[in-house]
């Protein structure tokens, strides 16, 4: 109770005699802090919409997800790189789908982290590599820009991870 009053001011200027008992007092912050986070959810609520794709993409037909570039794209994986890399870019452009999913899935003959992690990072460069070959420099550099984006996540990652 002294380190409640005293040093931490949590129920400053709490007197028994008109306060009531600080048991009281307690419950209605906890129970004044639980609908102050209920509230705060509920007005996210409000101002967040979920959208689906392609509600976006008939608005914008430039923004259609699966565009010819994209089409082009998966062509060329398919070509250089095999249906192994190309079932995991159609996983992952499914959104909400990750990678470690299809780690020994037998539909793609059971591939190991280490198969699948490879087959990214091929997926990576030729996405570098088709991004150069494009006439458009501002595609290139969004692509450059997501990869480094993405590398830095992953050194921010290895290093946070405890040496064992």
């Amino acid at each position: 109770m002294k380190l409640l009053l005293s040093p931490g001011k949590l129920f400053k200027g709490w007197n028994p005699a008109k306060s009531g008992p600080l048991e009281r007092r307690f419950r209605a912050s906890v129970w004044n802090s639980i609908r102050n986070i209920v509230e705060k959810i509920r007005n996210r609520r409000k101002w967040v919409t979920f959208i689906d794709p392609t509600v976006m993409a008939e608005r914008n037909p430039a923004r259609q997800p699966y565009s010819a570039v994209l089409e082009d794209f998966r062509k060329l994986v398919a070509d250089r790189l095999g249906s192994l890399a190309l079932a995991i870019l159609d996983w992952r452009m499914q959104q909400g789908n990750d990678t470690k999913d299809l780690v020994k899935k037998a539909e793609l003959g059971s591939p190991s982290v280490w198969q699948i992690k490879r087959e990214v990072q091929a997926i990576k460069a030729l996405a570098h590599d088709f991004a150069a070959q494009s006439d458009n420099p501002a595609f290139l550099q969004k692509v450059e820009k997501a990869l480094a984006d993405e590398a830095a996540t992953v050194a921010k990652r290895q290093a946070a991870r405890p040496r064992s």
